[in-house]
């Protein structure tokens, strides 16, 4: 079964496609590329941040200020919407407003908390590092057609929703 152009995935699915010939391997072709390919994204990830200047975290954290618009959001908003303890986005927090990307600013609707907003340094940073992050997998995905990439959207979709049905 092995061919020339086979790559890792095709050498263990063909080794066990001998083992157990009564098996559709489609799943684990599919789910065992998926899985290599998450290193390799998550490294052009952190690459296109750090261009920019900022960490993985730092550029979901100013994601989301930048997302919700100019009026900003509570820090209990923000906890939510980063999925992390009040503790962890406060030091966060922290980190973000002492190199200027983030500020907080009196809450007019409620006297007792704070709105978080981005700096115009910090909406800088963001939508450059967003600008970057689409041309790096947008080179990434060079090779599929406009359709392809419409096929592999939807497939994606698919597994996700499979996925949190589970």
């Amino acid at each position: 079964m092995a061919k020339g152009d086979d790559d890792d995935v095709d050498i263990v699915i063909d080794a066990w496609a001998n083992a157990l010939p009564d098996v559709d391997f489609a799943p684990l072709d599919v789910v065992s590329r998926l899985r290599r390919l998450v290193p390799h994204l998550q490294e052009v990830r952190r690459l296109s941040f750090a261009a920019s200047n900022l960490r993985p975290w730092e550029f979901e954290f100013l994601s989301i200020l930048r997302q919700h618009g100019a009026d900003g959001l509570t820090p209990s908003m923000l906890a939510t919407r980063l999925g992390i303890t009040s503790g962890n986005l406060a030091s966060q927090l922290d980190r973000l407003a002492a190199r200027s990307l983030v500020a907080r600013q009196k809450n007019e609707a409620d006297g007792r908390s704070k709105i978080v907003v981005l700096t115009t340094l910090g909406q800088q940073r963001v939508d450059e590092a967003m600008r970057r992050l689409v041309d790096d997998e947008n080179a990434m995905l060079a090779g599929l057609s406009h359709e392809q990439v419409a096929v592999l959207i939807e497939s994606l979709r698919v597994i996700g929703a499979a996925l949190e049905r589970r």
